[in-house]
């Protein structure tokens, strides 16, 4: 004979019980991301115009053009990482695994070399999308 151990609780409140930790653990994660999202948006128009010296509308395409290729390839991230299966979970190795080519291109981004107009604005064009997608 086996024994059943029925829940008291609704089926939605029990399927949706996530432990407070993860719950901390996921919103500081988001907030860094979200954080250090802003910052970088805000400040490379800035970087672009008066520290590195190219004109306003060039600057402003590189930064369209990168939020159009944004919009493409944000659901194409989503697809993959809903499709991994890993001993780390879903995203965690993607952090893992771009956070040295991150901080490689943030570096590149904000190093200002000595270049023509157009050395400039491809040196932009490769670099400032690095950070951004």
């Amino acid at each position: 004979m086996s024994t059943r151990i029925v829940s008291t609780e609704p089926p939605e409140k029990a399927a949706s019980t996530v432990p407070f930790h993860r719950k901390i653990s996921y919103s500081l994660t988001d907030t860094a991301g979200n954080l250090l999202y802003c910052v970088i948006s805000s400040y490379l128009l800035y970087f672009y115009t008066d520290v590195f010296g190219l004109s306003i509308g060039i600057a402003g395409t590189l930064l369209f053009i990168t939020r159009f290729i944004d919009a493409i390839d944000a659901p194409i991230w989503g697809i993959l990482i809903d499709r991994t299966k890993s001993k780390y979970g879903q995203s965690r190795p993607y952090f893992l695994w771009l956070s040295i080519p991150f901080a490689v291109f943030m570096v590149l981004t904000f190093t200002t070399p000595n270049w023509s107009e157009s050395g400039k604005i491809a040196y932009a064009a490769k670099t400032g999308p690095g950070c951004l997608l």
